[in-house]
């Protein structure tokens, strides 16, 4: 392997590795971000250290005992609180849209995305979303946004992920012979959010899809993909 093409690679370990250990990262972050305001204080001459000092060593000769102990306190609850976060934020689920999982039938073709848990404790109450954004063929606007479902039996809206599992979740299926897209509802597909003519998304349409994951104990996860028109399909690009 070449210089050239080993660069891309190792860039991409890299981002991996930094998006798998954000809180690593933030431990890692602030000791910089504090060095560099000191030294930025330094370059400027501005005193505030100094008299945060003088006002602290003020502080304990008036009260000194008083002072040790509140000092003391501070100091065990502002570690137990930090420690508390850090502690949280490496054992809390992390949701990923991970890729694009097209299940295809002889009369349709489901359009799917697969969501991957990829934290320390199971995700609650995972919900998916959708948001259709922009001009199909003829230049008229379209804007649908609302839940979708999930692709496991019933079809429901809501979830627990456990750790390292993966779930699919139903975004638009087309059907051949009538050329047609439909999206389901959060409630399933007994019924459509919406319905489109594949002719509406060929070019010159400009329609993004962003989806959208939520829980009750992650932070949301969001990608947005390009629907464009292929043949008598709708692909999903990004």
């Amino acid at each position: 392997m070449n210089q050239s093409a080993k660069k891309p690679y190792i860039q991409k370990r890299i981002r991996e590795w930094v998006r798998k250990h954000k809180w690593l990262s933030t431990i890692i972050l602030v000791p910089v971000i504090c060095f560099i305001v000191v030294f930025v204080l330094e370059i400027f001459s501005i005193d505030v250290l100094e008299s945060v000092a003088k006002l602290m060593r003020g502080l304990e000769d008036t009260f000194p005992e008083a002072f040790k102990g509140v000092v003391t306190f501070l100091s065990g609850a502002f570690s137990f609180v930090l420690g508390r976060y850090i502690y949280d934020e490496y054992r809390k689920p992390k949701l990923e849209i991970v890729r694009v999982d097209p299940l295809s039938q002889p009369d349709f073709k489901s359009w799917r995305v697969i969501v991957k848990n990829t934290g320390k404790t199971a995700a609650e109450n995972c919900t998916g979303s959708i948001h259709l954004l922009g001009k199909d063929a003829n230049k008229n606007d379209i804007d649908l946004e609302g839940g979708v479902c999930w692709s496991t039996l019933g079809n429901p809206n809501i979830i627990t992920l456990n750790v390292e599992d993966e779930q699919s979740l139903d975004v638009y299926s087309v059907t051949f012979a009538k050329a047609i897209l439909h999206f389901p509802t959060e409630k399933g597909w007994s019924f459509y959010r919406a319905s489109f003519e594949l002719s509406e998304f060929q070019s010159p349409a400009q329609l993004k899809l962003k989806i959208r994951i939520t829980a009750k104990n992650a932070r949301p996860s969001e990608k947005t993909y390009l629907l464009k028109k292929r043949e008598n399909d709708i692909i999903m690009i990004g």
